[in-house]
């Protein structure tokens, strides 16, 4: 397939129509810089604009795969098998970009959190409390700016605290079905003892980021430390089917960490007999214990250690 000649048959067919690319990107609800593309032979449309496309310039779709006109009318069959193979390798394209953007999103997120986090300790001592990991007061604040960023993925931002002699955080991702353990997934691990200073005492800070999608069985984790460094890991699992009602809520509102201690950070369980997906408090072994029971349960948790070993 010839896109150069795709792109030149687009723009003969638009300027025998006496249409300008601003009046065509019009007509398909585009950017004249996308048709502007088309033409050059950078890109080609997106499948669900050929059609459209088609109709607007006055050609088939057999003809617009040649990049010509056809005398007779090519085999149905044909175009049809053309037009799913293109439509295959374009969202093989958009799956990758999607992965690349999750991760750009969630570094942005977390530089966003680490910066509004660093201007409130010049203002009060945010270290008057117990080690723990909470639910973000940043998150709280700016939501709606978190969701937009996201995208469709569901965002969870968390801070931790902690003066103990701890170096290491892990994370774990656990899935049940009708009460069974399916799935055991280390997610990832990083240092964190970031400059710890035994003469001043203070507690070492930082930030984990989660970016889920359930439908598509995606999740994205990052950690972030108050001078800016950045880890991040992703991992997949069985992700719910697309029939049903999905919500989610933050877990954990907070946690005293220990050392060795399981914290679940995000956990939810699909029922056939109840309304669909629930939330799950973090902290409640009883209401854990049912929730592994049910039809499918997704949990996802941290742990601090003195150690990597």
């Amino acid at each position: 397939m010839d896109q150069q000649k795709i792109g030149q048959f687009i723009a003969e067919r638009r300027r025998e129509r006496g249409l300008t690319q601003a009046q065509l990107a019009e007509a398909l609800g585009v950017t004249d810089k996308s048709v502007s593309k088309w033409e050059r032979g950078v890109c080609l449309p997106d499948a669900s604009n050929y059609q459209p496309l088609c109709e607007a310039l006055g050609m088939t779709i057999s003809e617009f795969f040649a990049g010509e006109r056809i005398a007779s009318p090519a085999d149905p069959a044909i175009a049809e098998a053309a037009a799913v193979s293109l439509a295959e390798t374009s969202d093989a394209r958009r799956r990758k970009y999607r992965r690349i953007i999750a991760a750009l999103i969630a570094a942005g997120i977390l530089l966003l959190a680490g910066l509004i986090f660093a201007m409130r300790q010049t203002v009060r001592d945010p270290f008057a409390f117990k080690d723990h990991i909470e639910q973000s007061e940043t998150f709280n604040t700016q939501l709606p700016l978190f969701r937009m960023l996201a995208g469709r993925k569901t965002p969870f931002l968390y801070d931790f605290s902690f003066k103990q002699d701890l170096e290491w955080l892990s994370f774990t991702l656990r899935e049940y079905h009708d009460g069974e353990l399916v799935n055991e997934t280390a997610v990832g691990g990083v240092e964190i003892g970031w400059g710890r200073d035994p003469k001043t005492k203070k507690p070492v800070t930082g930030s984990v980021a989660l970016l889920l999608d359930m439908q598509a069985g995606q999740l994205t984790v990052s950690v972030c430390n108050a001078s800016g460094g950045v880890s991040s890991w992703d991992a997949a699992f069985e992700p719910l089917p697309s029939d049903q009602p999905i919500d989610y809520y933050p877990q954990l509102g907070g946690s005293v960490i220990e050392e060795a201690r399981e914290i679940q950070l995000v956990g939810f369980a699909y029922d056939t007999d109840s309304s669909g997906l629930s939330a799950v408090p973090a902290d409640s072994a009883a209401v854990r214990y049912d929730m592994q029971a049910m039809d499918y349960c997704f949990t996802f948790s941290c742990c601090f250690e003195s150690g990597s070993d």
